[in-house]
């Protein structure tokens, strides 16, 4: 059981966490998906023709991270998470006004990169960074932001659609994203969270100190392709 005094006093850190992982459902599979039938009708699209253009926006987009993914490291998650939305914002409007199979292959790109991509990223790093001795239920307690979005916005979206048409409901997205997404997690995110400042946690000035690996030493410790192949 998660005691509640550790809900309490981490409140504003952990909800931040979680509406992240809530708002990347723009850009994973399961939310893009809900859109394959409408998408394949308006562009002409056969089922391969969608997928090829999903797999190389994708493929991309994983690409791209291993570069722009270290910002969160050297920037504060407030200033990252709203560059963030605002991308993720800007790819929903184009969905909503895309007329070539080229700028859908752009708009596929944005939204894997900044939704499932970054957004993720800004999460779990902020989390990781701001915990220590509960950084492992930290983590579950923000992932629970992508179950709630799992369960809640198929069946939003299929309203939505059926209300006000599929490209207006990205355009709903954006505009979601940017008066209420935003502003929530720069009130949420700008306290900025000392682990060795709470009750409970290790103090860091005794913690032993760790090394922080350049992505290239990285590339070369075989137990990093290990990891990975799981």
């Amino acid at each position: 059981m998660i005691p509640f005094a550790f809900l309490k006093t981490n409140a504003r850190w952990l909800l931040g966490g979680s509406l992240l992982m809530f708002w990347s459902s723009f850009g994973q599979t399961f939310f893009i998906g809900l859109f394959a039938g409408d998408i394949r009708a308006e562009f002409n699209l056969s089922h391969g023709d969608f997928g090829l253009i999903y797999m190389a926006g994708t493929i991309a987009s994983a690409a791209t991270m291993i570069w722009i993914g270290s910002v969160v490291d050297r920037h504060p998650p407030a200033r990252v998470a709203t560059l963030v939305i605002i991308g993720l914002a800007v790819t929903c409007f184009l969905m909503s006004v895309a007329r070539s199979a080229v700028v859908l292959l752009l708009v596929i790109y944005g939204l894997r990169l900044f939704g499932q991509g970054l957004m993720t990223q800004v999460s779990m790093t902020s989390i990781g960074r701001w915990f220590s001795a509960n950084r492992g239920r930290a983590v579950a307690i923000s992932t629970l932001g992508f179950d709630a979005g799992v369960a809640l916005l198929p069946a939003v979206v299929v309203l939505l659609s059926a209300l006000i048409g599929w490209r207006q409901t990205w355009a709903l997205g954006a505009i979601v994203l940017l008066v209420v997404a935003m502003p929530a997690l720069r009130i949420l995110f700008s306290v900025e969270r000392t682990p060795a400042a709470i009750q409970g946690e290790i103090d860091a000035a005794i913690r032993p100190a760790v090394a922080d690996w350049t992505r290239r030493q990285v590339l070369r410790d075989p137990a990093f392709w290990l990891i990975n192949l799981g």
